[in-house]
């Protein structure tokens, strides 16, 4: 969003507390391969959390929700929400 010199939040406008974890880290301007590389995780661990196809553990939750700037409460809803979402809506 440099290009355009505003913030993603100001394009991206999904509430907190309806965000999956993928809003997060679009929010923050993060690809997957930099946050799964910032947190110490294999990518395709970080695609299936934000999927919620895979399991969350404490430990990638507080190094994900740290870097994204975020609770790790705040996380974990936002994975909990990827989990219950229905069928076919993107995560």
């Amino acid at each position: 969003m440099a290009l355009l010199e505003a913030p993603i939040d100001d394009v991206v406008t999904i509430a907190p507390d309806e965000r999956y974890p993928g809003d997060w880290r679009v929010i923050r301007g993060l690809t997957q391969p930099q946050l799964a590389a910032a947190a110490g995780i294999a990518t395709n661990t970080l695609r299936g959390i934000e999927r919620a196809d895979q399991g969350l553990t404490a430990a990638n939750a507080s190094a994900l929700a740290q870097i994204l700037g975020i609770s790790v409460e705040q996380y974990r809803a936002a994975y909990q929400r990827a989990r219950r979402r229905p069928p076919g809506t993107p995560a």
